[in-house]
């Protein structure tokens, strides 16, 4: 048994990286960042992909992994170049709610940092964070001084549930193209 926990743990070490090795994916990491912050000003709006990205599924997952290098080129040619461009400049349909740099670095640093808001226990300064931030965009808004309502994966399920004309969400099915070609 003990073998077999050290076997899993050699095999588990590349998933945390030493100082060097983070330095590195973030450094490529970041490029990729500002090479898209660069094509902001003249990118389209939105960017018909002939191939409705389906090289993506030409990929596959390896046990090793790839080179960094080859999952942002596969990220940028499939995953950011095709479809709409919310934080492009010219995006007028709606007010996006990303493409904010610092919203990205605040996403970024929360994510490595793996703090819980659900509860107060596990995370009483994001979770009054949290509440900070509500209470800023109510007072923004004109609400009362007060409880203001917590934020919450499942707030708008349930608000669509206590809504009086009971709206039902539409189910969504992605397109479906046929199986690329992968040679």
């Amino acid at each position: 048994m003990r073998r077999r926990i050290l076997e899993l743990e050699a095999e588990a070490r590349p998933l945390e990286p030493d100082a060097s090795r983070r330095e590195e994916l973030r450094q490529a990491v970041v490029g990729a960042s500002e090479r898209f912050q660069r094509s902001l000003a003249t990118r389209k709006v939105f960017e018909e992909a002939g191939d409705e990205a389906t090289g993506l599924l030409c990929e596959p997952f390896r046990e090793g992994g790839l080179p960094i290098e080859a999952v942002i080129e596969v990220l940028e040619h499939h995953v950011i170049r095709p479809g709409g461009h919310p934080a492009a400049a010219g995006h007028l349909a709606y007010f996006s709610g990303g493409g904010l740099y610092h919203s990205a670095l605040a996403d970024y640093l929360a994510a490595v940092t793996n703090k819980y808001a659900g509860l107060f226990f596990t995370g009483p300064g994001p979770v009054r964070m949290e509440n900070r931030v509500l209470r800023w965009v109510a007072d923004l808004v004109g609400y009362p001084s007060g409880p203001v309502v917590a934020s919450s994966p499942g707030a708008a399920w349930a608000t669509l549930r206590r809504s009086p004309r009971r709206a039902t969400p539409t189910a969504y099915s992605p397109p479906t193209s046929p199986r690329p070609s992968c040679t």
